[in-house]
């Protein structure tokens, strides 16, 4: 059994028994979510949300660095931030893009500054730093932080390689298999335990991959894992539901997996109206009634939830609030009181809401798709209305719509992995006016590629833009993004029929070679008309293109990426001369203006001031720009 939970959020609030249960419900013009932090698996609780500047997520940082488990310090005066523990040692400072780690200096991609009276710092730096792993989800907007395979950060324990007895945790034959693992349950006193390992696939559902049993001393092991595949080990629902769980990314010297059986804990499931266990990817606690009376919350595993801190004889409530494909949901607030020495189990049942706007996502074979996302929009008030997902059947459900409104919705195809062409083309959007009702929208078809083709400039060089593709009516069948080798995709192409290609304008990126380049914009759009034929392997679109901005990139004489080098352009063309300056970024680029001139002259400075470049001259003739890499081998006298 599949289990779906990427796009999937819950905001579960847990209330004393006497609390008002409230309601949630999504504002006019909000986004479709927020960005939400996990580390090593577990929603990571921060003082305020998370804010992006330039591309770079930052982060109060006190929360942080002690979930890291550094002690942090702030000097008000020297406006410094501290963290100093175990093996790391990093000092960031508010306004300035430099930090130091163990001793030596770094540059930020955006430099830590204060947000409404709190410290932020950029997050991906932090967790790199401390010898995390730092990944975004652009589909569900998650960062996750996972520990490295072997790693210890600030004062966190380290995981113990013996075990009571001094004996293997699993037959011999088993510990030089390929893949093999071994794991112990800390305070099991004297239990055994049924563990189960997920593997979590690439569209974000899990697949069990194996069982366990533990002996008497809490000690498991596992076979068949593979490299650099991200797996979960859980506690089996009901009996041995009561154990933190363990995400991690298999390694061949990843240090054991390490559960715990948690004392005064309830753990729930929430259950689909077919059944389905249902975890969601992002749960947020509403405290009320004192900081002290309320339990802590964590996802445990692909499908559980799991209360600790609880207080005996002490009474709570457990709602959810729901959103991405469980928007058409809702839940009965429950209440259970705590009973001492135990660990209570409870599942909660959803039901289709009364208002649910049903609808059914299909590919061109007419299989389900799962995860697939559906945008709703208001016409009438022109903001967002809803976002949803489709679950393992196809199907995604969605309320809150008001009668008499007009809408227009469009479903989204999975997303590829970065530089990849997606398999399937984006659907051409679809408008419906609300009435209560109406209960279910026409089933979508989502389109697999058929022919691939390339948008080009007229020298030649691939251009990323987004193509609209037409019949001989001029009805839009599709819509593709080019990749950034200008390829894009076309779908439901009949035989011997006639379409229209139409390019657009993106702002794409017109690249040279890896040192320097031009963004451009299309500046002539040239439709292209074409009989399709199943000879037909690819289709090329020349576009005339216009350069704004040059491009370059900064490096170190040691050819190392050179961060925050401050780069200097002068043009002079004839009578003209102006001049203009700007910072490489993460990867040592930069862009800078060129306001229609064509010659000129370049070279950058270091972050810190001491290292420079030779002064390069360039020129930019049809569209080519000759700027070699800018290297930092001068000292600045």
């Amino acid at each position: 059994m599949k289990l779906f939970r990427k796009g999937l959020t819950a905001a579960v609030s847990l209330l004393l028994a006497v609390s008002p249960i409230q309601a949630w419900a999504a504002q006019p013009g909000a986004p479709a979510a927020q960005t939400k932090v996990y580390l090593n698996g577990e929603p990571l609780a921060l003082d305020a949300s998370p804010v992006t500047r330039g591309g770079t997520t930052l982060v109060p940082f006190r929360p942080i660095f002690e979930a890291l488990g550094i002690p942090v310090t702030w000097d008000p005066q020297q406006r410094q931030i501290t963290g100093r523990g175990g093996q790391t040692d990093i000092v960031l400072k508010l306004g300035s893009r430099t930090a130091t780690v163990n001793g030596k200096q770094a540059t930020l991609s955006a430099a830590p500054e204060a947000v409404n009276g709190v410290a932020y710092v950029p997050l991906r730096f932090v967790g790199e730093a401390s010898q995390y792993t730092v990944a975004w989800n652009p589909a569900s907007r998650a960062i996750t932080l996972n520990r490295k395979a072997g790693e210890t950060t600030g004062s966190s324990p380290t995981a113990s390689t013996s075990t009571q007895s001094g004996q293997p945790d699993g037959p011999l034959s088993e510990q030089n298999a390929p893949g093999w693992i071994r794991g112990e349950v800390q305070g099991s006193t004297g239990n055994t335990w049924n563990i189960e390992l997920w593997q979590v696939l690439p569209d974000g559902s899990q697949r069990k991959h194996s069982e366990a049993v533990t002996d008497t001393l809490g000690r498991f092991s596992f076979s068949g894992l593979t490299i650099g595949q991200t797996y979960i080990a859980q506690g089996e629902w009901p009996n041995s539901a009561g154990l933190r769980a363990d995400r991690f990314v298999y390694q061949d010297d990843l240090p054991p997996i390490l559960m715990q059986a948690m004392p005064n804990t309830a753990v729930i499931r929430f259950l689909l109206p077919d059944g389905e266990p249902v975890v969601s990817s992002d749960i947020e606690i509403v405290r009320q009634g004192g900081e002290n009376s309320q339990p802590t919350y964590h996802i445990e595993g692909t499908s559980t939830y799991l209360l600790t801190s609880l207080q005996v004889g002490k009474s709570y409530t457990l709602s959810a609030n729901l959103e991405g494909s469980l928007f058409g949901y809702t839940v009965i607030p429950f209440t259970f009181t705590y009973t001492a020495g135990q660990t209570n189990r409870y599942e909660l049942q959803l039901k289709e809401a009364a208002d649910s706007l049903t609808g059914k996502v299909l590919d061109d074979a007419g299989t389900p798709m799962r995860n697939v996302q559906a945008d709703f929009y208001d016409q009438n008030d022109g903001t967002w209305s809803r976002t949803v997902y489709t679950n393992k059947d196809g199907r995604y459900a969605a309320n809150g719509f008001q009668d008499g409104h007009a809408y227009r919705y469009f479903v989204r195809p999975p997303v590829p992995m970065a530089g990849e062409l997606s398999r399937y083309a984006q659907n051409e959007v679809v408008t419906f006016t609300y009435s209560t009702s109406l209960k279910e929208l026409p089933t979508q078809t989502i389109r697999r590629v058929q022919m691939t083709g390339t948008v080009k400039s007229q020298l030649g060089e691939p251009v990323q833009a987004f193509v609209i593709l037409e019949d001989a009516a001029g009805k839009q069948i599709a819509t593709s993004p080019a990749t950034a080798d200008g390829t894009f995709g076309l779908p439901a192409l009949v035989e011997g029929q006639s379409y229209t290609l139409t390019p657009f304008h993106t702002g794409s990126l017109f690249t040279r070679d890896s040192s320097s380049w031009l963004v451009t914009s299309i500046a002539t759009l040239e439709k292209k008309t074409f009989v399709y034929t199943s000879s037909m392997t690819s289709l090329d679109i020349t576009v005339q293109l216009s350069p704004p901005l040059l491009g370059g990139k900064v490096q170190t004489a040691g050819g190392q990426v050179a961060t925050g080098a401050k780069v200097h352009v002068e043009y002079v063309d004839g009578s003209s001369s102006r001049s203009f300056s700007s910072s490489s970024g993460s990867d040592g680029k930069f862009l800078i203006k060129t306001e229609g001139l064509k010659k000129g002259k370049a070279y950058a400075v270091s972050a810190d001031g001491t290292m420079k470049s030779q002064t390069y001259s360039f020129t930019i003739e049809d569209n080519k720009v000759d700027l070699p890499i800018l290297v930092l081998d001068t000292p600045v006298s």
